[in-house]
């Protein structure tokens, strides 16, 4: 008796948004206070995001909002929650866009965010998140399409570290391949162009090739005939599409044929090259031949991650986790075999997965070159029998026994799968790819 209430939720959304805009227009802490006091409850999300929507456009006080936005990235938490502050801002900025809160504040949040996904003190989730925002905010590195230089000579090679040369010079992609990249070759029709895929490459386009794959997995490969097989097969999910993060669910076929478009593309427009040498962005030019830009060799992939003194990880003898995406970073402790089966029978996969290419600079290899352990799989020309391709650098759901560096492993041609994407290198000398 005497009390009143609003049943409907979004009503009730509504009018606690318009009580912390009206906070925030009496002063910034108020708002602040209330929306850190509701930070993770998700029954508060919503609200918090209108709260900035009904400041910034409806009352027509970008600046407001942004100071608001700019209040909560200062805010510094610790454990869990740290780096979360952040990403509630990169959340309202995304929903009100840069008319909502100003350019300025718009600018702040997005360093920020990058800031928050690179930090080794926030959660893996968290950081996740943050390149999930950066990639629909529009915001890239300016090296995404650079090559690394990796020189030429002898080098320590496999678990049993005995000495190898690679007699050339070449360049390393300093990430994975992306989604935003992937979709270039899309949309120049690089599926439809047979000139890009190979004999046994078309025959799997078109739907004519002779799976050497074994029997229990040749349920899951029927599950992409013929006519789906025009772009990645996770290329709708918004799990996995994002434009930061490496793209999944392609075969060698795909990364192959993508080589050969880029050597192709490389080509047309003069082969003007970013490429890291000597701790400097530069560009160049270099006359490419055909088979110039394919995908690495063990050799040459195992080189540019683990540098000339066969380290076990790219960068060094150390385990550490917040330095890659890994089985281990999302479970938060060390894993060894039986926790790894623990985690993955008590599904901890299912809130994992990829993360954007430019997350880790903790783990850089010696050569400069980014995300060769943890997040994805990386196809190579390397046969590892008649059958099977061999992919290096271990992913999202594989433990600290794959991230090694001299880890192997397997995978017929034909399979598409969330943990295996690509990298491209570029060469003057012709392999048997």
């Amino acid at each position: 008796h005497g009390q009143y209430g609003f049943l409907h939720l979004t009503f009730e959304e509504m009018l606690a948004a318009k009580g912390i805009a009206a906070r925030a227009q009496l002063g910034l802490q108020g708002a602040v206070e209330v929306i850190l006091r509701y930070l993770d409850e998700p029954g508060w999300h919503e609200t918090i995001l209108l709260a900035v929507g009904a400041l910034g456009v409806v009352g027509q006080q970008p600046q407001a909002a942004g100071a608001v936005l700019c209040a909560l990235c200062d805010v510094c938490l610790e454990g869990e929650a740290c780096g979360r502050p952040v990403v509630l801002a990169g959340e309202a900025l995304l929903d009100v866009g840069e008319v909502g809160v100003g350019r300025k504040a718009a600018a702040q949040v997005t360093a920020r965010l990058v800031t928050a996904m690179q930090d080794a003190a926030a959660p893996v989730r968290t950081r996740r998140e943050a390149g999930l925002l950066l990639g629909n905010l529009g915001w890239q590195p300016e090296d995404l399409d650079a090559f690394v230089e990796i020189p030429a000579g002898k080098f320590l090679y496999a678990d049993d570290k005995k000495e190898r040369e690679i007699p050339h010079c070449y360049w390393m992609g300093k990430y994975p391949v992306t989604n935003a990249q992937y979709a270039r070759f899309i949309e120049d029709s690089g599926y439809e162009r047979q000139e890009f895929w190979g004999e046994g490459g078309w025959a799997w386009r078109t739907g004519t090739y002779d799976s050497k794959a074994p029997d229990n997995l040749k349920d899951w490969l029927s599950r992409r005939p013929p006519d789906k097989r025009n772009r990645p097969f996770y290329w709708e999910d918004v799990k996995w599409n994002n434009p930061l993060f490496p793209v999944v669910g392609v075969t060698w076929f795909e990364a192959a044929a993508y080589c050969r478009w880029l050597e192709k593309k490389l080509q047309v427009t003069g082969s003007k090259l970013q490429v890291w040498r000597d701790e400097q962005l530069v560009t160049c030019n270099l006359q490419l031949v055909t088979g110039s830009v394919r995908l690495p060799t063990e050799e040459e992939w195992e080189r540019a991650a683990r540098g000339v003194e066969g380290l076990e990880y790219p960068w060094g003898d150390a385990w550490d986790f917040t330095r890659l995406n890994c089985a281990d970073a999302w479970a938060g402790e060390v894993l060894d075999s039986a926790g790894w089966n623990q985690w993955l029978d008590g599904k901890g996969y299912e809130p994992a997965g990829t993360t954007a290419v430019c997350t880790y600079p903790q783990g850089e290899s010696q050569a400069g070159v980014w995300d060769m352990s943890g997040n994805v799989w990386e196809w190579t020309a390397s046969h590892w029998d008649e059958a099977n391709m061999v992919a290096r650098g271990g992913s999202w759901i594989n433990d600290r026994r794959s991230a090694r560096c001299a880890c192997r492993d397997r995978d017929v041609s034909d399979d598409f799968i969330t943990y295996v994407g690509f990298r491209v290198l570029l060469s003057l000398v012709n392999s048997d790819f």
